[in-house]
């Protein structure tokens, strides 16, 4: 399985998570299996600070989301998804949830033992 969170700094496991996903200078990607760990990569978000179009927010299409679909998640950690990520990352299959730690370390090991929140509806 497939994790991605956005994050605000690359400090490895003990990275912060972020709560604006497209301001986020990096994202976590982490492979679990089963209860543990499997590997971590830390990547940088192309599009960091990116202006954000409100026509290209309703086209459904921005590079930025294209950029997340490519990272092909099956769980996203974050404190905001906004409405069209929720719904977009809904039809993908992927499943979202609110952080519960401030660490990627933290957030994996709640996730791993179920104590992460899903997100029913967008959290922005």
């Amino acid at each position: 399985m497939k994790i991605v969170m956005p994050l605000r700094e690359n400090n490895g496991p003990e990275s912060k998570v972020t709560g604006h996903p497209r301001m986020a200078p990096y994202f976590a990607v982490v492979e679990i299996d089963g209860t543990r760990q499997v590997s971590l990569n830390i990547i940088e978000n192309p599009y960091k600070g990116e202006e954000h179009h409100h026509e290209e927010h309703h086209q459904g299409g921005t590079q930025f989301f294209r950029f997340l679909e490519g990272l092909v998640p099956d769980a996203f950690i974050s404190y905001n998804v906004g409405e069209g990520a929720f719904f977009r990352f809904r039809e993908m299959g992927v499943k979202m949830y609110m952080p519960k730690g401030h660490t990627v370390k933290e957030n994996i090991d709640a996730f791993i033992a179920g104590e992460l929140k899903e997100l029913a509806g967008p959290s922005d």
